[in-house]
């Protein structure tokens, strides 16, 4: 090798930057800052250690990625699996109200007045409701039955519409207790 000449403040500033490289290299936090460096400036310089870091750090950022993704879908089917069993715990309980309001003695129509009350009302519970419902919609009376002569314990005594209303002209006083009576012999006769 050629021998150079180099002047002594040259020196002493290649000493310098050789010292501040030797320690950044020394120093983990600084390692691989300068091997980029190195890398960036001279390409056909093979750096291992670079290489490996991005590798390193593009793997890094795919299993992040990958990590994220599996988070999001377990949230997803987690929330998808909660809303499916309260969906169906609230279908069981509706079903099992709608059994016990059959149970007493709703028919698909009352049955149908009652879900429609509760809706309006903001009931979900159709064991709740049916004291509700009941004192707005009072049931109706039953029929009573009579007029039978083998009806030993309901028999009553009718007495047929009073005619003197009718033969004085009055027909509105003649036709109310008629029209109740009449009704009331229909619905016994069932």
């Amino acid at each position: 090798m050629p021998m150079v000449e180099v002047d002594e403040t040259e020196l002493k500033n290649y000493q310098a930057v050789f010292q501040a490289v030797r320690q950044g290299l020394a120093n983990p936090k600084t390692r691989g800052k300068l091997l980029e460096v190195q890398a960036e400036l001279t390409p056909e310089a093979a750096v291992p250690e670079v290489a490996f870091g991005r590798q390193l750090a593009d793997f890094r950022t795919e299993i992040v990625g990958e990590l994220q993704k599996f988070r999001e879908e377990s949230a997803k089917e987690k929330e998808e699996r909660e809303s499916r069993e309260s969906r169906e715990r609230l279908e069981k309980r509706w079903n099992e109200g709608r059994v016990a309001a059959r149970g007493q003695g709703y028919t698909a129509e009352g049955l149908e007045q009652l879900e429609k009350f509760m809706e309006e009302e903001g009931i979900a519970n159709h064991v709740h409701a049916i004291p509700a419902f009941e004192r707005v919609n009072p049931p109706p009376k039953p029929v009573e039955t009579g007029g039978s002569r083998w009806d030993f314990f309901g028999a009553k005594e009718t007495q047929p519409p009073d005619l003197k209303a009718l033969l004085e002209g009055n027909d509105e006083a003649f036709l109310g207790p008629a029209i109740a009576d009449t009704l009331t012999q229909i619905r016994s006769q069932r």
